[in-house]
């Protein structure tokens, strides 16, 4: 009887791996969709020191593509207020932001494309808004519980404005796990218990590293999901986003997403979408001007 029960156990469940492990799939979400399974994200405990630095309005070239976001949802009918989730992010594209999918997914399962972006390590605090959010389709499918499905645990923010043009905006490099043990490193963002228009970075080190994650001690906290990880010799290339805290009291809690080629595929392949997406207005301008040159000219000999 045993037997029977594991055999269907593994009958209902096989197919969710399968779909999990297969090819990458996308999902855009133009506008708030509704997603039936819920997450559970980790607790944390604050740890007795804190070394973050705080860098608002004076982030070097390197730091200033560091962001933090706010996710909005739709206005509580009790209480009329607007719900959101704050989280950090960077730019890796003039137009282009990687984050943290679980920022994107509220408490009921619902995903939003309403993103406010700020730039506060820059003085003059630069903008924007979202127009769309992208994450992997195996991520809404793995989601029920969030230590299953951390490694599909980032998404793409498109701008509405290309803050990346005046900013710049970070590179990604992917490391063997021997070149990545024991390096130092720098997180970048900002913590809940900061101010939403405040930037800080913190550094530490890499303690452990696996085929998806590294595990490292910079201290951060929710908030500071999404934020970009760099390796303080080459601060200008991204190796990972902050993800998640485990125990605390271990030497090495918390967790950061690799870079992977499948992510590295998609900034590009967004980047020449935003390219083309350019030249195309470019060109739709130049045909307007000429045709209306042209009816200008016409007139004028009509006349």
């Amino acid at each position: 009887m045993k037997r029977i029960y594991i055999l269907i156990f593994a009958l209902l469940f096989m197919p969710l791996a399968a779909y999990c492990n297969g090819e990458e799939e996308w999902i855009v979400y133009d506008v708030q969709k509704q997603q039936t399974a819920e997450m559970t994200l980790p607790e944390y405990s604050p740890p007795p020191s804190d070394e973050r630095v705080e860098i608002t309005g004076t982030a070097d070239e390197n730091q200033k593509p560091a962001l933090t976001l706010i996710f909005f949802w739709a206005k509580d009918k009790d209480s009329e207020m607007q719900k959101g989730n704050y989280c950090s992010g960077a730019l890796v594209g003039k137009n282009l932001v990687l984050t943290a999918a679980h920022c994107a997914m509220d408490d009921k399962g619902f995903f939003t494309n309403d993103v406010e972006i700020l730039a506060p390590g820059v003085s003059s605090l630069p903008h924007a808004q979202s127009t769309k959010v992208i994450v992997p389709k195996k991520y809404k499918v793995c989601s029920k519980v969030y230590s299953e499905c951390h490694k599909y645990d980032y998404a793409f923010i498109i701008l509405n404005t290309p803050l990346g043009e005046k900013l710049g905006y970070f590179g990604t490099k992917i490391y063997s796990r021997r070149e990545l043990l024991h390096k130092k490193i720098q997180v970048l963002g900002r913590g809940t218990d900061k101010p939403i228009t405040t930037l800080w970075a913190v550094d530490g080190d890499i303690g452990k590293v696996s085929s998806s994650f590294i595990k490292h001690n910079a201290y951060t906290i929710p908030g500071n999901s999404g934020g970009p990880i760099v390796l303080t010799d080459n601060p200008g290339n991204i190796i990972a986003i902050n993800v998640f805290v485990k125990d605390i009291y271990i030497k090495y809690p918390y967790g950061g997403l690799l870079i992977t080629p499948t992510i590295e595929k998609m900034i590009f392949q967004l980047r020449k979408q935003e390219e083309f997406s350019k030249e195309l207005k470019k060109l739709n301008k130049e045909i307007i001007d000429k045709i209306s040159i042209s009816t200008k000219n016409v007139i004028n000999l009509q006349q």
